[in-house]
């Protein structure tokens, strides 16, 4: 799932573009959440195809990959109780797509601080 993130976003963007992965742990109404976020500042998602980026074989890509890599991640995330969401941004003329997987933490694991890379 992380890996398909990662790339995804590196496909998406220029040769000089910027990739940021955010870790951390949050306090939710369910309790301990990790939260997973990957951020690229490529052109973004079209409004038309981000209800459609979870669906099997949906896919933008003209020579590669079979539109399967975030429908699994999905799946992925889902068997494991957690949930991931997408959006498209333009704010402050920034641009790109973000990406964020909340996991449920493991009963009694204590996770560290929060790290971005």
């Amino acid at each position: 799932m992380v890996s398909n993130l990662v790339s995804n976003a590196i496909d998406a963007m220029n040769v000089n573009g910027t990739l940021k992965v955010h870790v951390s742990r949050i306090a939710g109404a369910a309790g301990e959440m990790m939260q997973f976020r990957v951020e690229d500042d490529g052109p973004g998602i079209a409004a038309e195809h981000l209800e459609r980026v979870f669906e099997p074989f949906f896919t933008t890509k003209k020579e590669v990959g079979n539109g399967l890599g975030l429908y699994v991640a999905k799946q992925i995330v889902e068997r494991h109780g957690g949930s991931i969401h997408v959006r498209s941004r333009s704010d402050n003329g920034a641009h790109g797509a973000v990406f964020s997987v909340l996991l449920p933490c493991a009963e009694g694991e204590r996770m560290g601080a929060a790290t971005a890379v």
